[in-house]
């Protein structure tokens, strides 16, 4: 188990390198691929050791170099939480009986997991889910259908009443408001592959913990006078409850169902 341990939290430390340049590029449509050491605010080339995740960060003072612009914060938490991702998806996702082939479906999990966590940075950063992840995660949803981690039917019907149900409140709030801003479009497509993935029942889990987060965590931000900017990024909340539905989901919903007496 150790050993699984260790794979897994490397795995997501070299994957982190790769997170950091999706979380500024992907929103700024810049090439993800072709790597550049530079400077992202003045692209003065900078030595290639300031981008090593986490440590590169660190060692450098959250700057790049000689001009001082200061490093996005996510340089140094992504690795971190993405390594705790890794050996929480290893601690949660355990051998059993419910899934017939547990690493792949840990590994699946795992992927979604850290796809959610590009999201909350992009979103909390730059108001935009890039369309890479949702390509992500409609992959990783397909595979979990192939694989039968999630019910074909659930699974289809998670995609669709999402995806519709969140357009059709997108579209009500618009006429509403006539702010078209209202609910973005990056968080429609997000609901749609996330109930693709999750499935119907894991995903309104998600958006009920998502929704109760964001809206206390924002309400306390706004009361403490914390706050002053009205304008409120939902999809990290909601990816944050995504995440935890795709570790916890089962578990939760299995004890919510014994607990009112059904099973």
């Amino acid at each position: 188990m150790l050993a699984r341990y260790l794979i897994y939290i490397a795995s997501a430390y070299l994957l982190s390198f790769i997170m950091c340049l999706m979380i500024y590029r992907l929103p700024r449509e810049k090439n993800v691929i072709k790597y550049e050491a530079v400077c992202s605010e003045c692209e003065e080339k900078v030595s290639f050791w300031r981008f090593i995740p986490l440590f590169g960060y660190i060692f450098a003072k959250g700057k790049y170099g000689k001009c001082g612009h200061k490093m996005s914060i996510s340089r140094l938490l992504v690795p971190i939480l993405a390594m705790g991702i890794a050996a929480l998806t290893v601690f949660t996702v355990k051998d059993c009986e419910t899934f017939g082939a547990t690493e792949m479906y840990r590994i699946i999990v795992g992927l979604f997991s850290l796809t959610m966590l590009i999201i909350v940075f992009t979103d909390f950063e730059t108001f935009i889910i890039p369309d890479t992840c949702h390509i992500i995660v409609i992959i990783l949803g397909i595979l979990a259908l192939v694989f039968k981690f999630t019910s074909v039917l659930w699974g289809l019907l998670g995609g669709v009443i999402f995806f519709v149900s969140f357009y059709v409140i997108a579209w009500i709030a618009i006429k509403k408001t006539g702010n078209e801003d209202a609910l973005g479009g990056g968080d429609i497509k997000m609901m749609g592959v996330c109930g693709l993935f999750l499935g119907a029942s894991r995903c309104l889990l998600g958006l009920l913990i998502g929704s109760f987060g964001g809206l206390l965590i924002e309400g306390i931000l706004i009361l403490t006078k914390i706050k002053k900017n009205k304008g409120v990024a939902f999809g990290p909340y909601l990816a944050i409850g995504m995440m935890v539905a795709a570790l916890y989901g089962d578990a939760i919903l299995s004890a919510y169902t014994k607990m009112l007496g059904i099973s």
